[in-house]
């Protein structure tokens, strides 16, 4: 054990015994940090004197003295290999040495107070600084850069920069958290069209291989216009929009009302992005968006001419006059489901049933709360055979384009799709829901995405046209993408989709709740025959996550699942924590009601058994040749479809923690064909069996081993 003291030594100590082993003179200031390096056999001291010295364990004298702050050490630490130290001052900067040498190999400069800690990542790539600035940042010890700086703010937000302006943060964060040019402050959110890059840090640190934006550095040159608000008066419905090119050009100009995008761009077409000064007149008369009698915000956002750099929201109050006392609310709903698509290759077993049981849970809650003729559901699933009911594009429009003629700007939308998901276009490309004419993943064609997909920037156009202000979007959806064999491996969520579902809400002022499988096999391995987070949706509204255990507020219901989902999941890696966007704190509400016999009639679905795809042997042979393998995985897949009257879940994979798995080998012995065939859970075996049968009535010998395992596994 090793301490330094004001008395400018440091002293060594036998940890078990208390005996005092070595006294380490030589610094002429007090000694503010010690350290010792791995092995044990060297300590490096910080002191007062503006210096940091090595010390051998063994010896009273010092082998190096490391001199070049000119304030002094604050903390001093060694790398895993022993061949560096980094050293801390109050001069506000950070210093890299070579332990052999003493000279300085790099300075990190870029805290704006003292720096009290520093230390090495474990593989020693990188140095990491914590200062009285209250940032954390992160240097490449082979270039001396910085990579990122970390902010925290309270106990919830939290922020990661880079030098070159890209971040990701909080949705507090993202509020409160600036740039600093000159006089000019510009918070994050300001930066957001260009240079949100989220999962940063894992990327920066190379647990995400997925690579960075591309993007040029932000300079903070070319400045967003200056905006002015003349608000609308009860007998001049116009707002007045001044804006002053401030070096940057005048970009679009986006007008929300209370929250929502009115116009993404308020300008003529023949606007001058150069000029020096605009005038615009918005005539917002009548906006199905604003609410008669009521204070409504109006908010105006403008963007510099290139585009990434906006405007903080200008605000201005409008009361139109009111015309007749304001109706209750209704809610629509649009909930769709896609199992069969007509490629059969990306046909899943569990989004249209979990559409329906959505849609029923809705139908009770919303009923009891808003009224039976103040909820309209429009419940689209390859379930239906009604031609209306078809979850096919032309249908999913028609009924955005219903809700849109009938819907008040009091009234509630919530969308529900179940179903494939698949981010097309790069860094910057969208997030794209398959309809039932999808024949798989791949969307390069733009005719395919056009007659065969939804898109997020569709699906703004499509809620803009819907005037309820309180909206809700929830995507239970996985990649259309190949099968993996094994769950366990880590998939990231790819950012283009975080960032097209962030714009979807920045613009639209929606509640998200997107969920992030990144194939069919983890979207639906799960014990309950049932999208997890479909599930944990019912189990919220169940009771589960009830607001005063009665109310299903849409905030409190979504961080639920947020929550529940992992936990679920579990070693599924395939399935991420669920994406959560709101459009500001205070803005919950509630979209059902439920009684204790509402509950009940919820549906939920129970725990059953995983079972893995089975494999099958001719013991002579050493392949399947009868295809037995083939016909068993198709029995164990027809009965996992049956729903909730399912008896088992297959799951299409050859690994998964405690599922269990069937595994035999088989001889033909004159007419009969003999099979032996183990069942595991896990690597365990728990049992052992023999079953016959005529080879020519191979469809009955597969249901003849199935019983005879399923018999096993309920007694487990």
């Amino acid at each position: 054990m090793i301490a330094g003291s004001f008395d400018n030594t440091a002293k060594l100590w036998e940890f078990t015994t208390g005996e005092e082993i070595r006294i380490f003179r030589g610094h002429f200031g007090f000694i503010a940090s010690v350290s010792f390096s791995a092995d044990s056999k060297y300590v490096v001291t910080g002191s007062a004197d503006n210096t940091a010295r090595l010390w051998k364990i063994t010896a009273d004298k010092s082998i190096r003295t490391f001199r070049g702050h000119s304030e002094q050490i604050k903390s001093a630490s060694f790398s895993v290999d022993g061949k560096y130290v980094v050293t801390g001052s109050w001069d506000q900067t950070a210093k890299l040495w070579d332990v052999t040498t003493g000279r300085e190999i790099h300075t990190f400069r870029g805290h704006s107070l003292v720096i009290n800690s520093v230390n090495f990542s474990p593989d020693g790539k990188y140095v990491v600084t914590g200062s009285r600035d209250a940032t954390t940042k992160i240097w490449d010890v082979n270039t001396g850069r910085e990579v990122a700086t970390l902010i925290s703010l309270g106990e919830n937000d939290w922020a990661v920069t880079t030098p070159d302006g890209l971040f990701d943060a909080s949705e507090g964060a993202e509020q409160y958290v600036h740039f600093v040019k000159g006089l000019e402050v510009i918070g994050l959110n300001q930066l957001k069209e260009r240079y949100y890059e989220p999962g940063l840090l894992a990327k920066l640190m190379g647990f995400n291989k997925e690579p960075l934006l591309t993007v040029k550095p932000f300079t903070a040159e070319e400045l967003y216009p200056e905006v002015e608000l003349t608000a609308p008066q009860t007998n001049d419905p116009k707002l007045q929009i001044h804006l002053t090119n401030r070096g940057g050009g005048i970009g679009r100009v986006v007008v929300f009302i209370n929250g929502k995008e009115m116009t993404a761009d308020a300008r003529e077409a023949r606007a001058d992005a150069n000029a020096k000064e605009l005038h615009l007149a918005v005539d917002l008369a009548d906006h199905p968006y604003l609410v008669p009698g009521q204070e409504n915000i109006i908010e105006v956002k403008a963007f510099n001419a290139e585009g990434y750099l906006s405007s903080r929201n200008v605000r201005a109050v409008y009361q139109p006059p009111a015309k007749t006392r304001l109706a209750p609310p209704h809610l629509w709903a649009i909930v769709a489901g896609i199992s069969n698509y007509r490629g059969e290759a990306i046909d899943l077993a569990y989004a249209a049933k979990d559409a329906m049981d959505v849609g029923q849970a809705l139908q009770i809650g919303a009923q009891r709360l808003f009224g039976v003729d103040h909820l309209h559901l429009k419940l689209l699933t390859t379930e239906k055979v009604d031609d209306k009911l078809y979850p096919n594009k032309a249908n999913l429009l028609q009924a955005f384009q219903e809700v849109a003629a009938q819907a008040k700007a009091t009234d509630i939308l919530l969308v529900y799709l179940a179903g494939h998901g698949v981010n097309h276009g790069g860094q910057d490309g969208d997030y794209y829901y398959l309809t039932v004419e999808a024949r798989s993943g791949d969307l390069q064609d733009p005719e395919i995405r056009k007659s065969a997909a939804l898109s997020s920037a569709e699906l703004t156009e499509l809620i803009k046209q819907v005037p309820a202000l309180k909206q809700v979007l929830i995507l239970d959806t996985c990649a259309a993408g190949r099968l993996v064999e094994k769950l366990t491996e880590s998939r990231d969520i790819p950012s283009s989709q975080i960032r097209a579902l962030e714009r979807l809400k920045d613009r639209m002022g929606l509640h998200i709740l997107a969920g992030a499988a990144a194939d069919a096999v983890s979207y639906e391995a799960s014990r309950f025959g049932q999208g997890l987070l479909t599930y944990s949706l019912l189990l919220g509204m169940r009771g589960a996550a009830l607001r005063d255990d009665e109310f299903i507020d849409i905030s409190k219901l979504f961080q639920f699942s947020a929550d529940q989902v992992p936990v679920l999941a579990k070693d599924i890696g395939g399935i991420q924590r669920p994406i959560v966007a709101a459009p500001r704190l205070g803005t919950s509400f509630d979209i059902g009601r439920v009684t204790s016999e509402d509950k009940t009639q919820i549906p939920l679905a129970t725990p059953r058994p995983l079972v893995l795809r089975a494999n099958f042997q001719d013991e002579e042979r050493f392949d399947d040749h009868l295809s037995l393998t083939q016909r068993i995985n198709q029995q164990l897949r027809e009965l996992s479809a049956r729903g909730r009257k399912a008896p088992l879940i297959f799951v299409d994979t050859a690994e998964f923690p405690e599922a269990y798995s069937l595994a035999g080998r088989y001889r033909l012995a004159g007419e009969t064909l003999q099979v032996t065939f183990r069942l595991f859970r896990g690597k365990e075996r728990v049992g052992e069996f023999t079953v016959s049968g005529n080879p020519a009535a191979l469809e009955q010998l597969a249901a003849d081993i199935l019983q005879a395992a399923g018999k096993q596994i309920i007694k487990q």
